[in-house]
């Protein structure tokens, strides 16, 4: 099994606080990972640093063996994120968001798009801000199941599911 991600002492400082410190961790290929603190404990910073969506004041990520600071498309479409506050386009359809998604990932598989569909008991036709909060983070989870991603992370996606 080969090594998907990892870090090495990363860590994130605002100002005096440190939001992270000293993390290193692998995440390997076929498996589950959970990381379980406190509110304010460092989580969604750790896996936005790994996304590159926050610079590191340390240390270093690593996702798909390329570091995270320098990650091409290829590898985000290679890379499956929800986050709890997963922000999506309220006026398109469930249908609609996921045919606008399809051309952005080469190894989107729309017949488990439509499975999923199905077993999360989503309404193709209704509009993203008709539905739960619940039912919008189905919908997020659709979108980044679909294309079976290489490395999946998930951000307190269950908060108001359904």
């Amino acid at each position: 099994m080969s090594v998907v991600a990892r870090t090495a002492g990363l860590t994130k400082r605002y100002g005096r606080s440190r939001a992270l410190d000293n993390l290193t961790f692998e995440l390997i290929e076929g498996s589950v990972y959970g990381l379980i603190g406190p509110n304010g404990a460092g989580k969604t910073t750790a896996l936005k640093m790994l996304l590159n969506m926050v610079a590191p004041t340390a240390g270093r990520a690593e996702v798909l063996g390329t570091d995270s600071q320098h990650l091409l498309p290829q590898q985000f479409a290679r890379i499956g994120y929800v986050s709890e506050g997963q922000e999506m386009p309220d006026w398109m359809t469930v249908e609609s968001l996921l045919g606008y998604l399809e051309p952005f990932y080469p190894t989107w598989d729309g017949q488990r798009a439509r499975e999923l569909i199905v077993q999360f008991q989503l309404p193709r036709g209704r509009r993203l801000r008709q539905l739960s909060r619940g039912m919008r983070m189905k919908a997020a989870l659709v979108a980044s199941l679909a294309y079976r991603p290489a490395l999946l992370l998930l951000d307190e996606p269950f908060s108001g599911l359904d």
